[in-house]
């Protein structure tokens, strides 16, 4: 395991505004899995921020699994345990590095032909139910890295903007079949979550690599300050934010819990 180096520059950057985004939805979803069970509208939001989580391990060139992220992972799983709450699926960094280990060898083998493209998409598509049960959304994770990958890779792959395109409405489609299926959602919350999901879907399609001089200049300084936090300490906000909301959940609904006790599923 390797430690975790982080070079920032001073400026803003597109990075920092996308994983803003991401931070905000993320926290509305576990307001809604953890404080307000009763209200669906929380969890429709929240959908829009695993793609924009697992475009960015797609997006990215670096494969490496910092040690912080196993450490993290296991802190989730331990406040799970001394709770009660169930262990499986193991939280999104467990996700995060199993994508990150895995998004490469899914493309070698997916972008050798049509064939074994249509192969692998249809594989992942039929392992989503069996995978959520192990590791956070399951197989749809590699499927929004895969965008990532073929948008940062294009002209290596070759890939015509339309068909990326594609690419990104039919995965757009499977996550929003899926989260259907899973939530049960009423119908107004279903259209807010597909909404949600498109405009997640339509950032990232559009998304590039940037720095933003005028706007670190002109936006007020602790509202920069609050875009990059945000945007740089993702991590230590994900594990902060999940204990907290347990601890929260655990001390509202106590029936749910039962400290120490061993529950898989």
């Amino acid at each position: 395991m390797k430690p975790y180096i982080r070079n920032y520059p001073s400026q803003l950057t597109s990075y920092d505004f996308l994983k803003t985004l991401a931070v905000i939805t993320m926290i509305i979803d576990h307001l809604g899995y953890y404080i307000f069970p009763d209200q669906p509208e929380w969890r429709a939001i929240g959908r829009m921020s695993l793609p924009i989580w697992m475009f960015l391990v797609g997006y990215a060139n670096t494969r490496e699994i910092p040690s912080i992220i196993w450490i993290g992972g296991f802190i989730i799983v331990a406040a799970n345990f001394i709770a009660g709450h169930q262990l499986l699926a193991l939280n999104i960094l467990f996700t995060v590095a199993i994508v990150r280990y895995l998004i490469d060898l899914f493309m070698d083998v997916s972008l050798g032909n049509r064939e074994y493209f249509s192969l692998t998409i249809m594989t992942l598509f039929l392992l989503v139910f069996p995978t959520i049960f192990l590791f956070e959304y399951g197989t749809l994770a590699i499927l929004w890295a895969m965008a990532g990958y073929m948008l940062r890779h294009q002209e290596k792959i070759g890939w015509k903007d339309k068909y990326i395109a594609a690419f990104f409405i039919l995965v757009t489609i499977i996550y929003v079949a899926y989260q259907s299926i899973f939530f049960q959602f009423a119908i107004e919350n279903f259209f807010i979550m597909a909404s949600c999901v498109a405009t997640s879907a339509y950032f990232l399609f559009n998304f590039k690599r940037e720095t933003y001089d005028i706007w670190t200049q002109k936006l007020p300084g602790f509202i920069s300050q609050i875009i990059k936090f945000c945007g740089r300490r993702t991590l230590e906000i994900y594990v902060f934010h999940v204990v907290l909301f347990l601890g929260i959940s655990f001390y509202l609904y106590p029936e749910e819990y039962s400290l120490f006790t061993f529950r898989l599923f």
